[in-house]
């Protein structure tokens, strides 16, 4: 599905603003399956967490959100200088591939904060599903 999606964009966005780049498309393409591969395991912890099919599309829907509000609040409160903690959550890593030109550091950061938020996730859905079974 990720491919259709990705294939039926870029014809799109070929035909009304050109195509830019094709080593850049290539890298962003990569760049938000990464990420995407970070919400899914959200989403699937999400969803082994609650359990019930309805209730778990509504909390995999709303959860992301109410996370990054919690994040933008604290950053409000806090005030650290140039830190934010929104800058390490999963959202603002989608926002990076959509900056053109995306800075170097900004895209290692996303990268292996996905990478790390999967394996987390992935894993702690696992630990909570297999208790479920027992």
């Amino acid at each position: 599905m990720f491919v259709a999606a990705t294939l039926f964009s870029f014809i799109i966005g070929s035909v009304f603003w050109g195509s830019g780049e094709p080593g850049n498309n290539i890298s962003s393409i990569i760049y938000q399956f990464i990420v995407l591969i970070g919400f899914h395991a959200l989403y699937y912890m999400i969803s082994i967490i609650v359990g019930k099919t309805g209730g778990s599309i509504a909390f995999n829907i709303v959860a992301p959100m109410i996370v990054s509000m919690i994040f933008t609040i604290g950053d409000g409160l806090i005030h650290l200088g140039n830190f934010h903690f929104g800058d390490y959550w999963m959202s603002s890593f989608m926002a990076t591939a959509q900056e053109p030109p995306a800075d170097a550091g900004k895209i290692v950061l996303a990268l292996v904060a996905s990478l790390v938020y999967a394996v987390v996730f992935f894993v702690i859905g696992l630990m909570i599903n297999k208790k479920k079974q027992l």
